[in-house]
């Protein structure tokens, strides 16, 4: 595991601070919970732009996020990112999604 470090002047350091006690979460901790978050949503935003132009299928859109296929899902929609000309593309993809998850809750 690498470490990162950066400068924060007074008033930030002030603010994470005040963050930290709401959070119930250490310096470390809740800057690398930031980070995470980040990088995930810089990786949606990214595939789910190209679900937008027709690039690739939700699923290999989530697959490449590194997410569930639920959560693509639920970020192209709440963004909405469909694209325009494959709207029955997205409903198939969604009801593939579910048969397969309805199979999973099955084996369980």
């Amino acid at each position: 595991m690498g470490t990162i470090s950066t400068r924060l002047n007074e008033n930030e350091l002030k603010l994470l601070h005040k963050i930290m006690e709401i959070e119930h979460l250490d310096r470390s901790s809740l800057l690398r919970k930031w980070i995470l978050e980040k990088i995930e949503e810089f990786f949606m935003k990214k595939y789910g732009e190209a679900i937008r132009k027709g690039e690739c299928s939700m699923e290999e859109a989530a697959n490449q996020a590194n997410v569930s296929l639920w959560r693509m899902i639920e970020y192209v929609r709440n963004n909405n990112l469909w694209p325009m000309d494959s709207l029955d593309n997205a409903k198939f993809e969604l009801e593939q999604a579910r048969k397969k998850n309805m199979k999973t809750e099955r084996k369980s």
